[in-house]
């Protein structure tokens, strides 16, 4: 709860009087360690927290060095082009340690017992303290090795279930799904998963129509965006259109809840290199649609327009039976037709001096995610330049300046949206 309570502490505006929030059982997440936040104003905002860690406990080095090797032996031209500075940094390391371990065994250095013997030590604090705590969750939900999966499964599975109950409790109007680092990655997978799970649900209500404009409108604004670079006035259009599409949805008796994904720090901007062998292959398997983009791949295709959506074979009957309704239905891998995705990250010049873990996601998961770099006033902006820019994307003594991470998550997170919702 310590990461949710920070986040909370830091995003919700401070009231005239008591603290910004309180807990409350958490009678969802079946942790009984785990409470709901709940800020003390209107609107009301629940806050959960799907805690997964404790699931990847007893991560051994074997593990780690695995994941490590399929990710360093490969050939330069299969690295993705902003990632190949920092696969060159990681093989002059890996070259150097192997030479000192080689010039302790040798006797090349006097003492080499004693020195060996440091080295060990030192290696094995280093691996215990920092790689095993920090690498070992990507290692274990990363790589797909038969070893992982029941693993990635079960993270899965309780993830989706969260979702699930959230959506069939039947409180709340909208959800937003936030994900920072790693935990990016996991909400990606939830969100994705329990879209294939609802995407043909309709229950229209009596005074529904078949007219859709608003997904013909966000399918037009698709296409306008995905040729060439789409401004930032462009971003903001498509997302409000992918809002009004939500509404139409809901309006049409659909289940979907989840207006909004942030990612903070994602790795996913590197997803050429984690989630698949080369680029080409990951572009594949985005054009067979088992990793939603945004805008969402298209059904069919066209010069005006694309189709991210197809007609029901089966007519939905009303919910009082009074007429049938022939729907044009998203497909299963386009929850980010209805879904705004926002990105922040801390630029990593020459991808090695700021966040080391994130960068942008548009050229990776499509043009209409609203990518935002951020800075920093901690350490008076020093921080945002160092690896530990990735823990600092809600540090609450951050000044709120224009660009400033804590001022962009919170215009983000949108808890009072208004009209506009």
């Amino acid at each position: 709860m310590s990461t949710l309570r920070g986040f909370v502490e830091a995003v919700l505006p401070q009231p005239e009087s008591g603290p910004k929030f309180f807990s409350k059982p958490d009678r969802l997440g079946g942790a009984l360690e785990l409470r709901i936040l709940q800020n003390r104003k209107q609107p009301r905002t629940r806050f959960f927290e799907y805690y997964w860690a404790y699931k990847v406990e007893g991560t051994l080095m074997r593990s780690i060095m695995d994941w490590v090797r399929t990710l360093l032996f490969r050939f330069p031209t299969r690295v993705p082009r902003h990632l190949l500075m920092p696969w060159i940094l990681s093989w002059i390391i890996v070259g150097v340690l192997l030479m000192l371990c080689a010039n302790c065994y040798f006797g090349f250095l006097s003492m080499r017992s004693s020195v060996a013997s440091a080295i060990g030590v030192g290696l094995a604090l280093l691996s215990q303290l920092f790689i095993v705590p920090y690498l070992g969750d990507a290692a274990r939900y990363l790589d797909a090795s038969p070893r992982n999966i029941a693993l990635r499964r079960s993270i899965r599975a309780d993830g989706v279930k969260l979702l699930k109950q959230i959506h069939e409790s039947k409180e709340y109007d909208r959800v937003i799904v936030v994900g920072h680092s790693l935990g990016s990655v996991i909400a990606y997978d939830i969100v994705r998963q329990y879209w294939s799970e609802v995407y043909e649900t309709y229950h229209p209500p009596p005074d529904a129509n078949e007219d859709q404009p608003n997904l013909a409108k966000l399918e037009q604004l698709g296409a306008r965006i995905s040729v060439g670079d789409a401004s930032p006035a462009e971003i903001t259009e498509f997302q409000r259109a992918q809002n009004a599409l939500w509404h139409e949805l809901r309006e049409l008796g659909h289940p979907w809840l989840v207006t909004d994904l942030i990612t903070l720090g994602s790795p996913l901007g590197h997803a050429a290199l984690l989630l698949a062998r080369d680029e080409a292959e990951f572009r594949r398997r985005q054009f067979e649609r088992e990793l939603p983009c945004c805008p969402p791949i298209p059904d069919k295709p066209s010069v005006e327009a694309v189709k991210y959506s197809y007609q029901s074979w089966t007519p939905f009957p009303t919910s009082d039976g009074s007429k049938d309704l022939k729907l044009n239905v998203l497909h299963s891998a386009a929850p980010f037709a209805c879904t705004r995705w926002t990105n922040l990250y801390f630029p990593a010049k020459l991808g090695l001096f700021g966040d080391l873990v994130a960068s942008s996601l548009r050229p990776w998961f499509g043009a209409g995610i609203k990518d935002v770099p951020v800075t920093t006033r901690v350490w008076k902006g020093l921080a945002g330049m160092l690896p530990v820019a990735h823990v600092h994307y809600w540090t609450e003594r951050q000044s709120r300046n224009t660009h400033d991470s804590l001022k962009i998550l919170i215009e983000s997170l949108n808890f009072d949206p208004g009209e506009e919702e």
